[in-house]
C-alpha cells in the first residue's frame, strides 16, 4: 500500500483541503472592533426608557395631572374647579325652585336664557353639549344674578342673607373676571371661593334633601304636602274672592 493510500484511511487524520468555489478568509485581516461585540451607548438607552415612559404616562395619566406636567398652574386648575362647583350650584337652585313653583312652564320665566340659548343651539349644532336643553346653562354671572334677585323668595333659603349676598358677589365677580381672562389669581382668590362655598353648604343640604327625604303617610292619616297644598290654594281662593267682592265683605263684617 502506498503512502497516500495510506494516510487516506489512517483514522484520525483529516485533509485540510479548501473546496472548490470557497472563499478564503484572512483572520489577520479582520480588525478588532468587528470582532467585538457591538456596544450601546448607555446614554441612548436611558433615552429610550424615558420617551417610552412619557408616552405612556401621557397615555394614562389623569388629565390634570397632564397640565400639571405642562406648566399650568395647579393653583389656577383649583380655582377653575371651585368656581365651576359655584356657578353650576346658581343655576341648579334657580332651576329646582323654579320648576317646583311654575311646573313644566318654568322655562317662560327665562325670557333672555331661552333667547340665548336656541340662537345658540342654532349656531353650534354641529357640537352639541349635554347642557343644551337647559335654558339656564348660557345665563352668565350677571344673568344669575338678575333671575335671582328676581326669584329671590324661593331661594332665600339656600343662599346666604340678601345683603351679605350682594356683598359676597360683587367679590366674587372680580374672581370671576380674573379667571374669565386667563389671568393669574390674585393671592387669596382661591380662599375667597372656598369660603363662599362653605358658607352655602348649609343651604345646599336643606335644598337637596327637600326634594331627595320621602315621607311615609299611612292610610287615612293627612299627607303634609296634602295640607300644604290644600292651605295654599284656600288662601289663594279667599284673597281672588276679596279682590273681587270687596264691598260685600265689608257688608258680611
Amino acid at each position: 500500500m502506498d503512502d497516500s493510500r495510506r494516510n487516506e484511511e489512517s483514522p484520525g487524520e483529516t485533509n485540510d483541503v479548501t473546496p472548490v468555489g470557497a472563499a478564503v478568509v484572512d483572520e489577520t485581516s479582520i480588525s478588532t472592533e468587528e470582532r467585538a461585540p457591538k456596544r450601546v451607548s448607555l446614554r441612548r438607552v436611558k433615552g429610550e426608557i424615558k420617551n417610552r415612559e412619557t408616552a405612556w404616562k401621557s397615555r394614562h395619566l389623569d388629565p390634570l395631572e397632564n397640565l400639571v406636567r405642562a406648566k399650568v398652574p395647579s393653583v389656577n386648575l383649583r380655582l377653575y374647579g371651585r368656581w365651576w362647583q359655584f356657578e353650576r350650584w346658581l343655576r341648579d337652585v334657580l332651576r329646582l325652585e323654579i320648576m317646583a313653583k311654575y311646573g313644566s312652564a318654568w322655562h317662560t320665566r327665562l325670557k333672555n336664557s331661552s333667547t340665548s340659548q336656541a340662537k345658540d343651539a342654532s349656531k353650534n349644532s354641529y357640537m352639541p353639549s349635554p347642557d343644551d336643553a337647559n335654558p339656564l346653562a348660557l345665563a352668565d354671572l350677571e344673568e344669575l344674578r338678575q333671575l335671582i334677585e328676581e326669584h329671590w323668595d324661593i331661594v332665600e333659603y339656600a343662599l346666604v342673607p340678601k345683603t351679605r349676598w350682594n356683598g359676597l358677589l360683587d367679590t366674587l365677580t372680580s374672581v370671576r373676571n380674573r379667571i374669565g381672562h386667563a389671568r393669574r389669581p390674585a393671592e387669596n382668590d382661591l380662599l375667597r371661593i372656598e369660603a363662599a362655598l362653605g358658607d352655602l353648604d348649609s343651604g345646599a343640604r336643606r335644598c337637596l334633601e327637600a326634594y331627595q327625604n320621602h315621607e311615609f303617610v299611612a292610610a287615612g292619616e293627612p299627607s303634609r304636602v296634602a295640607s300644604e297644598w290644600q292651605r295654599k290654594s284656600g288662601s289663594e281662593k279667599t284673597a281672588s274672592e276679596n279682590a273681587i267682592n270687596p264691598l260685600q265683605n265689608e257688608t258680611s263684617q
